[in-house]
């Protein structure tokens, strides 16, 4: 190594500078020595010119196992002394396989990235450095790394291969999965065969990611890709490379992307090489070679576009089923920018359309540059403008806020409401009356996403419900992915919705109701989409007793969350469960957490605590019997994943598809559809702890299943990069 190596490097323990402490040099480089970490104190020796950089830990054990199976693969193979000036002085243009194979996609690598000469290349998982001779050989400062530092088939033998051509790079002995630069030294890394050997390829990317510059190109050649339909460990029954303790990895199409796209990396292309530029036709012709026993439509329906292009569908459709060995290149750059456009949005809402946005945008802002465009409305009856407008910032995300025009007259909407839904030959301008009555309308937030829409890649409208999303959507219908959270109300069936519902790019629905509904309710199936939902969390620690105390409840009571409103079933619930009481005469409570928005019944076993914290929220859940959803209009419900994440059983509103299916898939609860079936559903639930238990157990497997925070943000990414690939 050279002295001017110590810039880019970092401690790999304590990510602190390096100095050399001792040093043995010639005219070329320093040939060995020790580097010590400026903070930790930690040491690293230099040893034939190139520096270990990895923490000797239990870690590096199983790496230092894969380094000595390399050398004794090569061995075993009887090629460990075999590999003479002939072939080392020519990688990759050696005239046998596998390096014909290997040159063809070098070369197509060195085409993509039309190299100048000023360009910092890591070469990672280099082993003997062939990529950095040729990089090194086109003007370019390149740095070759590799775990095995073996002189006859590793890194070693780069010393060699660099005399000869009279060249230097250098060359590091380091972990790929804690690679030893600082941040943003690289405008390019490359691999060669090496994606497939990392033991964890999230945590490998989300490495490169951070060393390469923005605007730096990541490429890796010669990796596997076996069918999505095909199971990893029968593609790999019969590698050599594990029986010699060498890591090996069989991933697929969808495991490489996603990958990519966790560690932040946009502009992804993943292709079988043997397609590089090939034209139209021929490429169609290629397509046809291979059988394809799922039609390709429904391969496409799964939003898994990973090869780009006008013809890309046809390359994914081949690796998808078939597999291949593929050429991967991906781009670090500013991370795209979304807006989120919402009614309501902060912390003091806490359910419905407006607690999905804020889960959503919170979570995907890993990934992307989320901004929220709302109104300064709290309170849904009226839309009166309460929080200040402008710009601000909640939870680390931008907030743009505009003012309310007008608040909602809520007497005078719902007696034009009932004209409205009474009215067969109602017309447009008398729907679109009802619209703006119904708010929030917000001239300046639409103006806003006017003057603004060429500043964000998409426009992401929660709810069909409000002006928010009928009027502002249109305006970018081109970049405008619809979060319905629909159901059978009576709104839903005014004409002017019917446009709504096709114009978008792409539909996010909650459930497999929701998407029956509006698909037979709009004949709009034809529209991208993608049943997406919403991940769960809830505390590590949930203290029942904490609730009871905070709120003196010594009773066993059950838990309604939410807005306390006639629209909520709230009125009906509240009837039910006095007739349930004066029946039974049980001691159960009624525990309402949530803003009222209809008159509560002065009875003293049903309790209003108000709005309250996420910590009160779920350790009330936790110290419930059951949670109540008396809703007969629901597009998903969070409170009940919340409650089956708690391990607590759920009654519902059977008149609700989407609560009842819910109970059906998980069988985490009961549900009823009118008095007598909420009282024999309660007094089942309240006096079998066991069914109960188990209901509980049930919900939270269900949830763990379908509505984990990764696989809700892996579905947003690939819709996003869906809508990219088609244009």
């Amino acid at each position: 190594m050279r002295q001017q190596l110590l810039k880019y490097l970092r401690c790999p323990k304590c990510e602190s500078n390096l100095t050399i402490e001792e040093q043995y040099s010639d005219d070329t480089e320093i040939i060995c020595g020790q580097l010590k970490c400026e903070l930790c104190a930690s040491r690293y020796k230099i040893q034939n010119g190139m520096p270990f950089l990895y923490i000797d830990d239990n870690n590096w054990i199983n790496k230092a196992k894969e380094a000595d199976g390399w050398v004794e693969l090569h061995k075993s193979k009887g090629i460990y002394d075999q590999t003479g000036v002939h072939i080392d002085f020519t990688l990759p243009y050696f005239k046998e396989e596998p390096w014909i194979k290997v040159s063809k996609m070098f070369d197509i690598c060195l085409d993509m990235l039309k190299l100048n000469g000023s360009e910092k290349i890591l070469d990672l998982g280099a082993g003997r450095g062939w990529a950095s001779k040729q990089f090194t050989l086109k003007g370019c400062e390149s740095f070759a790394m590799d775990i095995v530092a073996d002189d006859q088939v590793r890194l070693g033998r780069s010393k060699a291969i660099m005399e000869n051509s009279k060249i230097y790079y250098e060359r590091i002995i380091g972990d790929s999965e804690n690679i030893p630069f600082k941040d943003e030294i690289f405008d390019i890394i490359f691999c060669s065969a090496s994606l497939h050997h990392t033991s964890d390829i999230g945590t490998l990317l989300s490495n490169i990611y951070r060393t390469l510059k923005y605007g730096g190109t990541f490429i890796a050649i010669n990796e596997p890709c076996i069918s999505i339909f095909e199971d990893e460990s029968n593609a790999l029954k019969d590698s050599e490379e594990l029986k010699y303790d060498i890591n090996e990895k069989r991933p697929n199409l969808l495991n490489y992307y996603s990958a990519l796209l966790r560690a932040g990396f946009v502009e992804i292309n993943i292709f079988p090489y043997q397609i590089y530029k090939m034209k139209s036709n021929d490429l169609k012709r290629w397509h046809n070679h291979y059988r394809i026993t799922e039609p390709v439509d429904s391969l496409l329906q799964k939003n898994l576009y990973m090869c780009t292009g006008p013809l890309g569908y046809l390359v994914n459709s081949v690796l998808m089923q078939y597999g291949g060995e593929v050429v991967i290149s991906a781009k670090k750059i500013n991370k795209q920018k979304i807006a989120f456009v919402v009614q309501r949005y902060g912390l003091e809402v806490n359910g419905g359309a407006e607690l999905l946005c804020r889960h959503v945008a919170e979570h995907l802002s890993r990934y992307f540059d989320i901004e929220i465009i709302t109104t300064c409305a709290i309170d849904y009856i009226t839309w009166e403008n309460e929080y200040a407008s402008g710009k601000q910032i909640l939870n680390g995300l931008t907030v743009w806020r505009f003012p309310v025009d007008h608040p909602r007259d809520i007497f005078k909407f719902n007696k034009y409401s009932e004209i409205i839904y009474g009215n067969p030959n109602r017309g447009e301008d008398d729907e679109i009356k009802w619209m703006e009555l119904q708010g929030p309308f917000s001239t300046k937030l639409f103006d806003f996403i006017d003057t603004h829409k060429n500043d964000y890649t998409y426009f992401i409208f929660f709810t069909y419900l409000y002006c928010t999303t009928f009027f502002g959507l249109p305006i970018v219908k081109d970049k405008a992915i619809l979060v319905p959270t629909a159901h059978d109300e009576p709104p839903i069936y005014l004409k002017i919705f019917e446009n709504l519902f096709i114009i978008p790019r792409a539909i996010c629905y909650n459930t497999e109701e929701e998407k029956q509904f509006v698909n037979k309710t709009f004949k709009n199936n034809h529209i991208i989409n993608d049943i997406i939902g919403v991940g769960v969390e809830i505390p590590v620690a949930l203290s029942p007793d904490t609730f009871r105390v905070k709120y003196n409840i010594r009773n066993n009571f059950i838990i309604y969350i939410g807005r306390i409103d006639e629209s909520k079933g709230c009125g009906e619930l509240f009837d039910h469960f006095i007739r349930y009481k004066e029946e039974t005469k049980s001691d159960l409570k009624l525990i309402l957490l949530g803003k009222s928005a209809m008159k509560i019944p002065e009875y003293e076993d049903i309790i209003q605590l108000g709005f309250v914290s996420d910590e009160d929220k779920f350790n009330g859940i936790a110290a419930s019997d059951l949670i109540i959803m008396p809703s007969r209009y629901e597009s998903l419900s969070i409170v009940l994943m919340e409650a089956w994440a708690c391990k607590k059983a759920v009654l519902v509103n059977g008149s609700c598809d989407v609560l009842k299916g819910h109970c059906l898939r998980s069988n985490g609860g009961l549900w009823y559809e009118n008095r007598e079936e909420f009282k024999e559903c309660l007094d089942l639930l309240i006096s079998d702890d066991r069914l109960r238990v188990k209901m509980g157990e049930n919900g939270k497997k269900y949830v763990e299943e379908n509505y984990s925070w990764s696989e809700i943000e892996e579905k947003y990414i690939k819709l996003f990069y869906t809508l990219q690939s088609t244009g």
